[in-house]
């Protein structure tokens, strides 16, 4: 159990920091790919498959994140939060 509940929490820092990243580092005007978001997490110790990054961006744009994708990369529409918005996501 104890096992479960780790891996449960280091999915959702790993879904803030990627929220974190792209609200930090992309607008309609500056995008970034894929390859950059997991080059970015390699560095924060966080490794992943590119399908893995690909399944939690869909995850979060499920959950109401306005992450968007062209041709040039992902960016974030909005790029600020509530509190209780990232309180929600942390507590899913």
């Amino acid at each position: 159990m104890q096992d479960n509940r780790l891996s449960q929490l280091e999915e959702k820092q790993k879904l803030l920091r990627i929220m974190d990243f792209l609200r930090q580092e992309t607008d309609e005007t500056h995008h970034i790919y894929a390859q950059d978001i997991q080059n970015w997490l390699e560095k924060q110790g966080l490794t992943m498959d590119r399908k893995t990054l690909y399944r939690d961006i869909e995850l979060l744009e499920e959950n109401g994140w306005d992450i968007l994708h062209d041709k040039k990369g992902y960016y974030l529409a909005s790029g600020t939060f509530e509190t209780a918005e990232l309180k929600l996501l942390v507590d899913a």
